[in-house]
């Protein structure tokens, strides 16, 4: 487990860069903290890395995006809306979450581990965001979900 400090949105993105560098098609990586931790920002960085041209920006509406114009596809999920396993299950999220040509980005990925049925649980590298007092953002990095 390694723990950054970032003290604003720039130093986020480039955080999101430099772990998008250990990244390999197939992995998921899911994003938790609240709301304006900075989980979008570190989800710019990884695509930019990645070399997508496209704008990225939350999936919070569209639950997903999904960018071909980098080296690695990346899918990019927000679970903030849902509430209930039929939701989860009717969005088709799990055709997405199972991409092996794909890198995939899950912020509110708290809400997979509460809502998908056992047989939809999968190895996933989880960050973690925590806000400080002082606007500073510290971002945890698991290796897998404790």
């Amino acid at each position: 487990m390694d723990t950054i400090i970032s003290r604003n949105p720039s130093e986020t993105l480039e955080i999101g860069g430099r772990y998008a560098l250990s990244l390999v098609p197939g992995d998921i990586v899911g994003l938790v903290g609240d709301l304006g931790a900075g989980k979008t920002h570190f989800s710019k960085g990884v695509a930019a890395a990645l070399g997508v041209t496209d704008r990225v920006q939350s999936p919070t509406f569209a639950l997903c995006h999904q960018y071909h114009s980098g080296r690695i596809p990346l899918n990019h999920l927000d679970l903030y809306r849902l509430e209930t396993t039929a939701q989860l299950l009717s969005a088709g999220l799990d055709e997405v979450m199972c991409s092996r040509d794909a890198i995939t980005l899950v912020e509110w990925f708290e809400r997979w581990r509460e809502l998908a049925p056992a047989r939809l649980q999968m190895p996933v590298k989880l960050v973690e965001f925590r806000t400080g007092a002082d606007e500073t953002r510290t971002i945890i990095f698991h290796d897998s979900c404790p």
